[in-house]
C-alpha cells in the first residue's frame, strides 16, 4: 500500500492518539477512516466551470435555463416557507 506523510498541528495529534485509544484503533486508521469519508462525502460535487455558458451551444444555455426554471418551479411547490423564490439568498 501506498505511504503519505501527513504535518499535523501538536494538539490535532494528541486528540487524534486519544481518539485512537479510546476506539482501539490505530491512528492510520483512523486517518483512513476520516479520508474516506471526506471522499465520499464530496463524490456529489460538480467540476468547476460545469455549468458556466461558454462551452454551451445556444441551444443548450436555452434548455439549461429551462430545466433550471422548472426545478425553482418544483422547490417553490414543495417549499413549507413559499416567502421569496427558492433562490433568494443565493443571487440569482
Amino acid at each position: 500500500m501506498p505511504t503519505t506523510t501527513v504535518h499535523l498541528p501538536p494538539k490535532l495529534l494528541r486528540a487524534l492518539d486519544a481518539l485512537a485509544a479510546r476506539k482501539k484503533a490505530s491512528r492510520n486508521r483512523l486517518v483512513v477512516e476520516a479520508c474516506e469519508r471526506l471522499v465520499r462525502h464530496n463524490l456529489g460535487e460538480w467540476p468547476p466551470g460545469l455549468l458556466e455558458s461558454a462551452h454551451l451551444s445556444p441551444r443548450d444555455r436555452k434548455e439549461l435555463a429551462a430545466a433550471g426554471r422548472t426545478l425553482e418551479r418544483v422547490i417553490g411547490g414543495a417549499r413549507r416557507n413559499r416567502r421569496g423564490t427558492p433562490f433568494s439568498d443565493a443571487g440569482a
